[in-house]
């Protein structure tokens, strides 16, 4: 798990998420511990962790809540608003006209 962990770019990956992956490759989970991991295997399996979806035939949910696409924008991401204005925008009074 340290070798997903290396190629996710993240450390640790979520238990719950990894579980979910290994539950999802089946049989293929196997080759995760080999040295050489296939590209197209590689790309499914990075595919996973970051949008909590193992694409395949059927695509499966590994992890929705704990994918990695959560923690890679979370320092980024803008509060939902309803409203048009930037960021910040009532952070101070109106000028004076």
């Amino acid at each position: 798990m340290n070798r997903l962990a290396a190629l996710a770019g993240f450390d640790p990956v979520p238990q719950d998420l990894l579980h979910g992956l290994v539950r999802a490759l089946g049989n293929e989970a196997a080759a995760l511990d080999s040295p050489g991991l296939p590209a197209d295997l590689r790309i499914r399996v990075l595919r996973g962790l970051y949008t909590g979806v193992l694409p395949g035939d059927t695509d499966t949910r590994i992890g929705f809540c704990s994918a990695l696409m959560w923690g890679a924008i979370k320092d980024t991401n803008n509060v939902i608003s309803y409203r048009g204005e930037i960021p910040g925008y009532r952070a101070n009074p109106p000028e004076a006209v």
